[in-house]
């Protein structure tokens, strides 16, 4: 998975912090608090065979991961 620019104002940076944004609120919906969304992204996720979702969150694939194990808690869906 390669990174996206990091370089402050690209298009690629835009987009990431758009994501990056968009899943901690879904975080924070799930989990009920700031504090509890902020606790679980810094800790290992069996979903995400033990990584941390803010490790994975460098990346729009790992956005896209964190957010669909998110969305599986949503709806109960643990395969």
């Amino acid at each position: 998975m390669a990174q996206v620019g990091h370089e402050f104002g690209s298009s690629d940076y835009d987009r990431l912090m758009q994501l990056d944004f968009k899943v901690r609120v879904l975080a924070v919906e799930e989990l009920g608090s700031i504090a509890a969304a902020e606790q679980w992204l810094m800790a290992p996720a069996m979903g995400l065979d033990q990584r941390r979702p803010v490790d994975l969150m460098q990346t729009i694939d790992g956005i896209a991961q964190v957010a669909q194990l998110l969305l599986r808690m949503r709806y109960g869906v643990y395969v």
